[in-house]
């Protein structure tokens, strides 16, 4: 077994908990503890998928699986963030912190230098990996987001060109004797 998985299996409810704290960062005080401390799924949907959504990435993180399983466990939280305000940076930043988060668990083994610097370059191998397909998942998010919103424009003029002919159609209507 490597040292980057030893790491990872040896730390992993540490290294999860400094993750979701990191990510819960980002959102006012709040919200952030609403996301934490409710752990009812039905009363925290958010919260509950953005736990669940990092658990399953680091356990994929451990295990080393296929990049397409990972893709709908990134999907879960970057979903979340492409809806909510905020630039696409601050969208996939929770990745950014997990490199660090776990660059510093690595740092403090007693394994050789090299062998944590090696371990080190393969972690953030993975990590640009991760954050180069969330951001797909991004841009795809926001894409629909607006796709939607262009439907409705689209909607409401119709709704709105409907309405006035109806209405020079009536008055066209009240002009002629019956």
């Amino acid at each position: 077994m490597d040292l980057l998985t030893k790491v990872l299996q040896d730390h992993q409810a540490v290294i999860l908990e400094k993750w979701f704290d990191a990510l819960l960062d980002a959102y006012p005080a709040e919200a952030a503890r609403i996301f934490k401390h409710v752990k009812d799924p039905f009363a925290n949907p958010v919260g509950h998928s953005m736990v669940t959504g990092l658990e399953a990435i680091l356990d994929w993180l451990v295990r080393g699986k296929e990049s397409s399983e990972v893709a709908a466990y990134l999907d879960q939280i970057v979903r979340i963030r492409a809806v909510q305000e905020g630039l696409p940076s601050q969208a996939v930043s929770f990745l950014i912190s997990l490199k660090h988060i776990v660059g510093n668990v690595l740092e403090k083994t007693t394994a050789p230098r090299e062998e944590r610097e090696t371990a080190r370059q393969n972690w953030e191998g993975q990590i640009d990996r991760l954050l180069l397909m969330s951001m797909d998942i991004y841009a795809q998010c926001r894409e629909k987001i607006f796709e939607l919103k262009v439907d409705e424009v689209h909607r409401q003029v119709y709704a709105l060109l409907r309405q006035e002919k109806q209405e020079r159609e009536k008055k066209s209507c009240e002009g002629v004797p019956k």
